[in-house]
């Protein structure tokens, strides 16, 4: 099991074991460190995220975000890369807003549980 992301290694296990491998690989046992012109850092071992700009980047977010519908099922969820839509329906405003305020609270205690956060700034109402 990839100590990283459980949750992708979850899913991509019943898949070949070359891909798994070459999964494991990027997620495991990486160091970093940071350069700012002539000067570098010392390195440092990495044990979660992905590697910025990797190939597999969007890939693995896109897995590790899949479950988000499933945990507010009371509303719509649309999701494109790393944007969500929130929608609601209902006979009146109170009625959206209620619905809009619980699918809210557990999906932020869904993005804690996963270790992500939401930007708010970029959040639109």
């Amino acid at each position: 099991m990839l100590p990283v992301v459980p949750e992708i290694t979850e899913k991509v296990v019943t898949g070949s074991v070359d891909a798994f491998k070459w999964i494991e690989s990027c997620l495991t046992v990486r160091r970093q460190c940071t350069r700012v012109g002539n000067r570098t850092s010392s390195f440092i071992d990495c044990s979660v995220g992905v590697p910025q700009g990797s190939l597999l980047g969007p890939l693995l977010f896109s897995l590790y975000i899949n479950d988000l519908p499933l945990v507010c099922p009371e509303v719509e969820t649309q999701m494109y890369a790393d944007d969500t839509a929130i929608l609601a329906h209902g006979r009146d405003r109170c009625e959206v807003a209620a619905k809009l305020t619980v699918a809210m609270t557990k999906i932020s205690t869904w993005l804690s549980e996963s270790c992500l956060t939401l930007d708010i700034n970029s959040s639109e109402t």
